[in-house]
């Protein structure tokens, strides 16, 4: 999870170097899709981990009514 990022990057650098090549496009969109793929994964599961909710509190990050507006202001 730690590398994620680095992996991602790598990804897009290999996409770079091998549109500068002229390799197929299909090639260089997969290697750009699984870069974006692996940001998203990466950006789930730091929130699930660092940031997790219960269930139960679920409810008390909900702001209603008067609520929003005071928090608005």
């Amino acid at each position: 999870m730690l590398h994620a990022e680095d992996a991602a990057r790598r990804l897009d650098e290999a996409a770079n170097e091998l549109k500068k090549e002229g390799a197929a496009s299909h090639l260089v969109a997969a290697l750009g899709t699984a870069a974006g793929a692996i940001r998203a994964d990466h950006g789930r599961l730091m929130k699930a981990v660092y940031w997790h909710v219960p269930p139960d509190a679920q409810g008390e990050l909900v702001a209603t009514g008067d609520e929003q507006q005071r928090l608005a202001s």
